[in-house]
């Protein structure tokens, strides 16, 4: 397995292994918490308003 392989099983296996995602919203506003329960490390949240994608995180 190359470096960028062995990297990308690292970051999807360790960093987001028990990360769950939540969608709140209705039709023209959505918002996607995405973490861990029960922590802040690497928490990142999505915004979608109409056209519009905002995103804000946390890599800590």
């Amino acid at each position: 397995m190359d470096y960028i392989e062995q990297a990308k099983k690292e970051i999807k296996d360790e960093w987001f292994k028990n990360h769950v995602a939540e969608i709140r919203g209705n039709e023209g506003m959505q918002v996607i918490y995405w973490g861990k329960p029960g922590s802040f490390e690497y928490r990142t949240t999505f915004v979608l308003s109409d056209n519009n994608i905002f995103i804000f995180g946390d890599i800590a």
